[in-house]
């Protein structure tokens, strides 16, 4: 193979590699990294429609940030309030509630225990 064929395979090969190391930079800044991000409030874990703040324990004031659930997955609707937090953005505690409007968190033992996930036109009354 000639030597000036060989130079432009190569170049051709640098450009190619360059480009799709830039695709992967910018496919991973648009999908950011969420999920276990530290936070105090559901509102530090956007984009609010896809994650939420769960504390552990009602003595903590910081959590992390979780996926809400799908079809199947466990919820509870239980929001942790407090002085800074007393509102739609306040802390779930233990688990996230469901993807919303899409799926409803669907309890058969009362509002204080945990649920499953299931699509909102399938969801009893009452859960």
């Amino acid at each position: 193979m000639p030597e000036k064929m060989k130079h432009n395979l190569k170049s051709l090969l640098l450009i190619l590699v360059i480009s799709s190391a830039c695709i992967e930079l910018d496919s991973a800044s648009v999908k950011k990294i969420v999920a276990g991000r530290p936070c105090s409030s559901s509102d530090q874990c956007e984009p609010f429609t896809e994650y939420c703040c769960v504390i552990k324990d009602r003595r903590s004031a910081n959590g992390t940030c979780k996926y809400k659930g799908l079809q199947g997955h466990k919820c509870s609707n239980m929001l942790f309030r407090s002085n800074a937090y007393n509102n739609y953005y306040a802390s779930y505690l233990y688990i996230c509630p469901c993807q919303q409007p899409k799926y409803a968190c669907h309890r058969k033992h009362g509002r204080h225990t945990f649920g499953t996930c299931e699509f909102y036109t399938s969801a009893k009354a009452g859960g």
